[in-house]
């Protein structure tokens, strides 16, 4: 082979293998571009998955969380009332006891006789049906007229002026609503 030839071929051969690794170049960087926009959505994929997974186990853990203590506090105050109620129960059962006591008469005497000096002379004095038997020691003792009443459960006086427009209340079933209302607070039964 002449020299020219023999250049002429290492001068194309330099220039396909030149041009070979242009080729090549642009295809690495593009598989480089490729792979990499790939991984760029992959990621935000995943991403986006993970966030959906996470926010979805929270609201399951939330809500499970919510019914939690909606339970637990349900179960509270069906203790507190519970306990309310047997603490009622027996204060209904010493008040009970209280008005069969000789102490009980000398209270309805107090009572009376505060309620015709607040509602002045001609003031009637409710009773329970149970305490008219001490219907006339009392109208004696305080100075008021007696007459019985539906309206008294307990025990103790419910008392009206002659005009019958004012009216005092100093009955057990009142006193014992009053302390029941103030029960929980005071025994600091709280449902947090």
């Amino acid at each position: 082979m002449s020299k020219r030839l023999t250049t002429f071929l290492k001068t194309v051969t330099d220039y396909a293998d030149e041009r070979c690794r242009e080729l090549e170049k642009k295809a690495n960087d593009f598989k480089d571009a490729d792979i990499s926009a790939y991984r760029k959505k992959a990621e935000k994929d995943n991403n986006a998955y993970i966030k959906y997974e996470t926010d979805r186990l929270m609201t399951s853990v939330n809500r499970k969380i919510s019914e939690y203590e909606a339970e637990k506090r349900k179960a509270l105050t069906d203790l507190r009332e519970s306990i309310t109620a047997k603490v009622l129960n027996e204060v209904k059962t010493k008040l009970d006891e209280f008005t069969k006591s000789g102490e009980y008469f000398d209270f309805l005497t107090k009572s009376a006789s505060s309620a015709k000096e607040a509602l002045g002379e001609g003031a009637v004095v409710f009773l329970r049906a149970g305490d008219m038997p001490l219907a006339e020691k009392l109208e004696k003792a305080a100075g008021v007229k007696v007459k019985e009443s539906d309206d008294i459960i307990l025990g103790g006086i419910k008392a009206v002026d002659a005009a019958g427009l004012v009216m005092a209340d100093d009955t057990l079933d009142s006193r014992l609503s009053l302390c029941k209302s103030h029960f929980a607070q005071k025994a600091d039964l709280k449902v947090i």
